[in-house]
């Protein structure tokens, strides 16, 4: 079975916000697919792979962006689990496709 992992890339300069994006890894090959969603190095936990929530003015933006990696990941584990459930071989591309095709609360 696919594992998902998230993940969090900083960008280059101190200042500007990094990239949250999600790490499928299907039968030892890792596939990366990235989102749109952005936070400064202080607001990510490496310990934990999660957002830091603090009471700031991006306190409902860090929120927002939580809810929607959760939704995002139990979208991905639906497809996972439907793909399985088929008994059909498939790859990470395979889930990052299906992912990026399907408008969420379509079935899979």
């Amino acid at each position: 079975m696919a594992s998902i992992k998230v993940k969090f890339r900083p960008s280059k300069n101190e200042n500007k916000e990094g990239t949250i994006y999600y790490q499928i890894i299907q039968n030892r090959v890792i596939r990366q697919l990235k989102t749109d969603y952005r936070l400064f190095i202080n607001e990510w936990g490496e310990d934990e792979n999660a957002i830091i929530i603090t009471n700031n003015s991006r306190q409902s933006c860090l929120q927002s962006i939580e809810e929607r990696i959760g939704w995002d990941i139990k979208r991905l584990q639906s497809i996972i689990n439907q793909l399985e459930y088929k008994r059909v071989k498939y790859t990470a591309d395979d889930i990052i496709a299906t992912f990026q095709s399907k408008p969420m609360g379509k079935r899979y």
